[in-house]
């Protein structure tokens, strides 16, 4: 009896502290690397697939800084080592493609892919290698370059028109009647562009012209930059820096309108009345109110929130409208020791249900079709949706160092001697590429 009583003891011991003559099964450890991912929700859905996969840990970092971003992914890859997962910049993906491990096909389909998700997320995320056709990221949005204008201002000085025009030609129109100036200095600005350095998005104001314009950026065997190659460079540049220039009729902005220091630049005067018009994203709108509650803190007159609209961006040739795609895919690096697990989690995230919770409470304009239709009917974000067929972009080895150098370009073109400073921009980013084949061939 004393035998049995102390063979069930032994046995209510095992079972609290678990033990057992079962193997534990260990958890697959991955480790995820995203960039100014400050949404709640996205934790959350972490949080779920977790407790969906017990066998699964994990080990989640945000990043704010993109340069120190981009060179912890660069260098830890380099040492064998790094995150399973990591969200890169849509232009990266092509160039750096020999960093990443592809889905595989019995997981995420080419085919597939490519009904479930938007054109542009394809044309950056699906690429040939071998002749065989393979994904190699999951965007969970799709953002493009839209135009935010004070209605007020509009209201009052073209009353008649109401809003922007959608073609370049009409606009430089309004831009005129909105430009308020004193002794050839601006008072109010109709548009925050011409510049490099002192307005946020130039360097994508530039690429968005560079594919109205259909300027090629590249060499056709996409190994080194060809700006210096066409005048339609130059006539690109001509046309963006004449909204700087006291001597056009399109002044508009100056150097002097807000401080290359500033962090808000032209959002900090389209907020405060000073500027009418500004090009940004759809995450803009948002960091604007926020940024008018800071101002009306510190007792600095801004304008209402309501007089903030969105517009899509402006045309060349409207019979073919393209507009600059930027956003963050979700990939997989070569490093990856669970690569199937890994792209199971992107499969889960990019999710018709993930991502209607992923955009609770925060917009994005979405990367899948079936999502479309939905939020067309936004009020607020609606113009980000109405051109998120008709994106583009390009393939760039080093986005925020290439980013330096337009800006640098724009600020220092001057039309009597272009060809210099184009040169000059070419060798910077030639640099960058170093004779590297921006796609795979």
């Amino acid at each position: 009896m004393k035998k049995i009583l102390s063979f069930l003891f032994i046995l209510i011991i095992l079972s609290i502290t678990g033990c057992s003559n079962q193997p534990q099964v260990p958890k697959t450890n991955l480790v995820y690397y995203k960039l100014y991912e400050n949404n709640p929700n996205f934790t959350e859905l972490l949080n779920q697939y977790q407790n969906q996969n017990p066998n699964i840990n994990i080990i989640y970092k945000n990043f704010s800084d993109p340069v120190n971003y981009y060179n912890t992914i660069i260098n830890e890859i380099a040492e064998g080592r790094g995150p399973d997962i990591m969200s890169v910049h849509n232009t990266w993906v092509a160039p750096n493609y020999a960093k990443l491990t592809p889905a595989p096909t019995n997981l995420v389909n080419p085919q597939d892919y490519q009904n479930i998700f938007l054109n542009q997320a394809s044309k950056d995320n699906i690429l040939t290698i071998n002749n065989t056709q393979q994904v190699y990221g999951i965007p969970l949005y799709l953002d493009n370059l839209g135009l935010y204008y004070n209605q007020q201002h509009f209201e009052q000085t073209l009353p008649e028109d109401g809003k922007p025009s959608s073609t370049w030609t009409e606009l430089q129109n309004q831009i005129r009647r909105l430009t308020i100036t004193q002794d050839n200095q601006i008072q109010k600005s109709g548009i925050a562009l011409g510049l490099g350095t002192n307005i946020l998005r130039s360097t994508d104001i530039f690429y968005n012209f560079l594919l109205q314009t259909e300027t090629p950026l590249y060499s056709t065997d996409l190994k080194s930059s060809n700006l210096s190659s066409s005048s339609e460079a130059e006539d690109t540049l001509n046309f963006i820096t004449s909204f700087s220039n006291p001597d056009s009729e399109n002044y508009s902005w100056s150097e002097n309108f807000v401080s290359n220091e500033s962090f808000e630049k032209e959002v900090g005067s389209f907020i405060k009345g000073e500027t009418s018009m500004i090009f940004g994203y759809s995450y803009l709108y948002q960091e604007m109110l926020n940024l008018i509650q800071t101002y009306q803190r510190q007792g600095v007159e801004t304008i209402d929130p309501s007089q903030i609209k969105i517009s899509t961006s402006p045309q060349i040739n409207p019979d073919e409208p393209v507009v600059y795609a930027n956003y963050f895919t979700e990939t997989v690096s070569r490093n990856s020791q669970n690569p199937n697990q890994a792209w199971a989690l992107i499969g889960f995230l990019s999710s018709k249900s993930s991502l209607e919770q992923y955009y609770q409470n925060n917009f994005h304009p979405t990367s899948r079709r079936d999502m479309v239709e939905q939020q067309r009917q936004n009020r607020i974000y609606g113009p980000f949706i109405e051109q998120i067929g008709i994106t583009d972009s390009f393939p760039i080895i080093n986005e925020e160092d290439q980013k330096e150098i337009i800006k640098t370009l724009i600020d220092q073109y001057n039309s009597d001697s272009p060809e210099t400073y184009i040169q000059e921009a070419d060798q910077s980013i030639n640099q960058l590429i170093q004779g590297r084949a921006l796609k795979p061939s």
